[in-house]
């Protein structure tokens, strides 16, 4: 298909109807990679094509660093992207969080809006001073054809503060789909001049979320010790949430978390098959014997300064498999790290997986407990999705794997499948997918088969008691696929998304609906995807908290017998 940046070309801006719908697509892929840990980095009319009858919309090189035609730059890093769709923070060298590549999906908007870059002319050293120091003109400004309250979009997708900006995705996606809905119904007067006039959204969704989130009364900030390397925050919340706050000038944050009084899961709630798994009931805070050690990031260049997330840890906790972009190429990988013994660090990572040409990238590895089969999520051509599952297999360890298959229409759709996760013996893989009737959001599927022989059956829904009318997503299936952690954006959680936990009784029998995990591994910053040992007592998961080397980077944190 064409891409959008030729489509401008030949036709030049596009109504209002077919950019928010263009629009919402781009929103919804966005939100599919920052749930996978992938922050694209070079989003802009080039990269994005239309495909199929109903320009159905393929956001391309995902997984990518630094494109191929991209600006590089050193100054105390690398800046890579293209200038004229690429944000102030990325402009600056900066590190970026998922709020970036919103920025750059203003650029695209505003371009599909009035024809042209918010940013132009100069030199690739004179566009990226303009993208952080100017101020272009509102899209309604630059066109008379532009819609006050898309202008007003695009606008606060500009802001050159993150914080300012819309701070998800699927913020993004979710308003323009009610805007779309409302335009096409005639709620919406396509001449009215402001958002907060065209959307019958409360003003704090028409405004944009802030970054962060108020600390509620309740909460009790502990003490506030002035270091030499910046500062010491401890800081206690009744649900076991961790807690932080920016230093001001920049100095630098460490944070303690203070388990001593969490007000874990209410009893009446926990599942039975919980209730009788002391294990889990550490997870949620119901243990009596059972506590968390604080989260350290992996070293041993398992972490980099970008992005390195969606860990799968083997059963025994001896091998961590992860996806990360740090080679040459920029796309993102699959690597294995490996330790002999559970006291020891892990190893330096190696990749655990070759691809052929033909498949760009690899992201969110599962492996069964033998290392027999890997299931992975790509966007390669082999399907129908936009982001599909395929699986490697081999005969014996050590050896490399052999050519990807796609699992095929019982697994993949026309929409995305995304965070594979098998049980050990590999006969169950649960994953998250958009394509069946999720209406953009992101919901859990579990596919079974009788043997390793046999291809896996056609997906079901976990169930309303386990999806919710938010994104779940980043599912973590146990070894004997009797317990489920996952992340969810429903409103009963704390940050960007939580950690959940659900279990039942056997493979046949329907999951509980689920408990929310309590700290360490909930915070106010983004989380994802947890993996843990058979045994729950180690478990590691993808964070881009204070820390950690730059970026997602992965935690690990370990159970321990609490002090009397």
């Amino acid at each position: 298909g064409d891409t959008l940046a030729e489509r401008l070309s030949r036709h030049g801006p596009l109504p209002t109807v077919e950019l928010l719908e263009i629009g919402i697509q781009i929103a919804d892929g966005l939100q599919a990679a920052h749930e996978q840990g992938l922050i694209h980095r070079d989003i802009k009319t080039a990269n994005i094509l239309l495909t199929g009858e109903r320009g159905l919309v393929k956001i391309t090189d995902f997984g990518l660093a630094r494109a191929v035609d991209d600006l590089s730059l050193t100054r105390d890093g690398e800046v890579a992207g293209t200038p004229q769709f690429m944000s102030p923070e990325q402009a600056r060298g900066e590190p970026l969080d998922v709020r970036s590549d919103l920025f750059s999906l203003g650029c695209v908007l505003y371009a599909l809006a009035t024809g042209a870059s918010p940013f132009e002319g100069g030199s690739p050293l004179a566009m990226l001073r303009k993208v952080v120091e100017l101020v272009p003109p509102s899209a309604a400004e630059r066109s008379a054809n532009v819609p006050g309250w898309v202008a007003a979009i695009i606008g606060r997708l500009l802001e050159k503060r993150p914080e300012d900006r819309y701070q998800s995705a699927a913020e993004v996606a979710d308003l323009l789909r009610k805007l779309l809905a409302e335009l096409r119904s005639g709620a919406v007067d396509e001449t009215a001049t402001s958002l907060q006039t065209a959307t019958s959204l409360p003003a704090a969704a028409a405004r944009g979320k802030g970054a962060g989130r108020p600390l509620h009364r309740g909460w009790m900030a502990g003490v506030l010790l002035g270091l030499l390397a910046g500062i010491l925050i401890l800081i206690t919340t009744p649900d076991g949430t961790t807690k932080s706050q920016r230093v001001p000038d920049g100095s630098g944050i460490s944070i303690i978390v203070d388990h001593s009084d969490l007000n874990a899961a209410d009893p009446g709630s926990v599942p039975p098959s919980v209730n009788g798994n002391d294990d889990l009931r550490a997870l949620i805070g119901q243990s009596d014997r059972w506590t968390w050690t604080d989260p350290v990031p992996l070293g041993n260049g398992i972490n980099t300064a970008g992005d390195d997330s969606q860990p799968h840890l083997s059963p025994d906790g001896l091998a961590l498999w992860f996806q990360s972009s740090r080679d040459a190429s920029g796309q993102a990988r699959v690597y294995v790290s490996r330790r002999s013994t559970v006291a020891e660090e892990f190893g330096p990572p190696v990749i655990g997986l070759e691809l052929p040409e033909s498949i760009p990238y690899a992201v969110s590895p599962a492996v069964t407990a033998d290392e027999l089969a890997l299931v992975f999520a790509t966007s390669a051509d082999t399907g129908e999705g936009h982001m599909e599952l395929m699986m490697a297999t081999r005969e014996r360890t050590g050896e490399p794997f052999g050519a990807p298959v796609n699992l095929g229409p019982t697994v993949n759709t026309r929409g995305w499948e995304l965070s594979p996760s098998l049980s050990g013996d590999g006969l169950s893989l649960v994953f998250a997918s958009s394509g069946r009737g999720a209406q953009g959001r992101y919901a859990l599927f579990e596919c079974r088969r009788d043997s390793r022989a046999d291809p896996f059956a056609e997906a079901m829904s976990l169930g309303s008691d386990v999806n919710s009318r938010s994104s779940d997503a980043g599912p973590c299936l146990s070894a004997d696929g009797l317990a489920l952690v996952f992340r969810s954006m429903r409103d009963t959680g704390r940050g960007n998304s939580d950690f959940y936990l659900t279990t039942r009784a056997g493979r046949n029998e329907a999951f509980h609906p689920p408990v929310r995990l309590v700290a360490p591994f909930n915070s106010d910053f983004a989380e994802g995807k947890l993996t843990a040992t058979a045994d729950w007592s180690t478990v590691v998961f993808a964070s881009n908290r204070p820390g950690g080397a730059g970026g997602t980077d992965l935690w690990i944190t370990r159970r321990v017998p609490k002090v009397p």
